[in-house]
């Protein structure tokens, strides 16, 4: 039930965000329309170059991830884009240690770790924002935030009984958008911190914090 409830309210987030968005530009780029098309497809990946404890508990950890990405432009001021995206992500690769029952006294009660195992997850980050700095130009800052949830074959960030296979993710990312000439297509290149919590529907939940450096190429129409 609580799982239809976030899933339920997700959607009404989403519906309201794009309903707020202005209609779409049908022009192409040029010097009296100086933003790119308002729809954007795109692809990325990330890898996960350190592992904190800002929320989480967990440490030694690594995450890549294969996404894909729509967004679309809900306003443009002059200098300054505000978009919503959605990304939806068909792989997602946890590194993490191994468990076992010990009998004695382990990381986590009985259970010490053994080795390391690679877990395949997929999920969907359906609520996102996008500020994009320097609106009429080639190269764009920006800052952006996603949250939704990831599944995977195995409990993450700890497979022990009372791990979880469905988490809630979020993060908050920033980088730089650079455009072709005519703004219809665009490399992304950024970082982020991202956390994988499973919001305390159980009362383990260690959680895990990475931080990750990604790519992207995107086209827009």
């Amino acid at each position: 039930m609580r799982k239809f409830h976030a899933v339920t309210i997700i959607t009404l987030m989403c519906a309201g965000i794009l309903a707020c968005g202005g209609a779409a530009r049908a022009q192409a780029y040029s010097a009296t329309n100086p933003y790119p098309p308002n729809n954007e497809f795109g692809a990325w990946g990330a890898y996960s170059f350190s592992n904190d404890q800002a929320i989480g508990k967990t440490l030694d950890r690594q995450v890549g991830v294969i996404a894909v990405r729509y967004s679309r432009t809900i306003h443009d001021w002059k200098n300054v884009g505000l978009l919503y995206t959605l990304d939806i992500v068909p792989m997602t690769l946890v590194r993490q240690p191994t468990y076992a029952n010990c009998g004695g006294a382990g990381e986590y009660g009985t259970y010490c770790q053994t080795g390391r195992e690679t877990v395949y997850g997929g999920g969907i980050n359906p609520v996102g924002l996008k500020l994009n700095f320097r609106r009429t130009h080639a190269l764009q800052p920006f800052l952006g935030s996603l949250g939704g949830f990831v599944a995977s074959t195995r409990p993450v960030p700890v497979d022990i009984p009372g791990g979880t296979q469905y988490n809630y993710t979020f993060d908050f990312q920033a980088g730089v958008q650079l455009f072709n000439s005519n703004r219809t297509r665009a490399w992304t290149f950024g970082a982020k911190y991202a956390h994988v919590s499973n919001a305390y529907r159980h009362n383990f939940n260690p959680g895990l914090d990475v931080n990750e450096l990604f790519v992207g190429y995107s086209f827009f129409r």
